[in-house]
């Protein structure tokens, strides 16, 4: 699959100073502000206000050009919870519209100034349940591979995955292999470290076999 999430780079890092491009458009406008006026940055960067139709169309325009003019097939999304379901949907339909088979999938984190729906029902894990477009799995992610996100020291070392040896060379130090036999394990790992999924057979599947 190839994939961008050039969209994401140049416009969340644009920030609001005399040299940015969408603030010398109409200043201010295409920032996600707070109630002080000051620009979110939940996101690392300034956060892009997906919620601002014109906004959208600068997002929707570029795939549409991506899509057309250089046949890119897929796309990921950088922190797409911070666009919203609705603005998803009209990009899948658009793109689907010269090529139904590109793919879309992004990150559904559920947390900044959008979380939980605050301004609308955006695009997390959750909420894009049954649409066709993807979200990674950090679930899936930490069983596999071990840990989690901001992990490090020792911890790296007690939560063991399975692809450096948790189901195969156990280091000693992983609580879950305190459980008594090898069910007990595929039934924690199964809905506790990978959590309740869509596709829990289809993980298992890829982890035991």
């Amino acid at each position: 699959m190839l994939y961008t999430e050039a969209i994401e780079q140049w416009q969340e890092h644009a920030g609001e100073d005399p040299h940015s491009v969408l603030d010398q458009i109409v200043p201010g406008y295409y920032y996600r502000l707070d109630d002080n006026g000051d620009i979110y940055t939940n996101t690392c960067c300034p956060d892009t206000a997906s919620e601002h139709r014109m906004f959208f169309k600068l997002m929707l325009d570029t795939l549409e050009t991506w899509a057309k003019e250089y046949r890119v097939d897929g796309f990921r999304f950088d922190l797409m919870s911070f666009s919203f379901k609705d603005n998803m949907l009209e990009i899948k339909r658009a793109l689907h519209e010269i090529d139904p088979t590109i793919y879309l999938y992004g990150e559904g984190w559920n947390f900044g100034e959008v979380a939980n729906n605050a301004l609308g029902i955006n695009a997390t894990q959750a909420n894009m349940a049954g649409t066709g477009i993807g979200t990674f799995s950090d679930r899936g992610r930490d069983a596999i591979r071990g840990g989690g996100p901001f992990d490090g020291g020792l911890s790296l070392v007690a939560n063991q995955g399975f692809i450096n040896g948790l189901w195969y060379d156990d280091n000693g130090a992983s609580p879950l292999f305190r459980l008594q036999t090898g069910d007990e394990v595929k039934q924690r790992v199964k809905f506790h470290n990978v959590g309740p999924t869509q596709q829990p057979a289809l993980i298992v599947m890829v982890i035991f076999g």
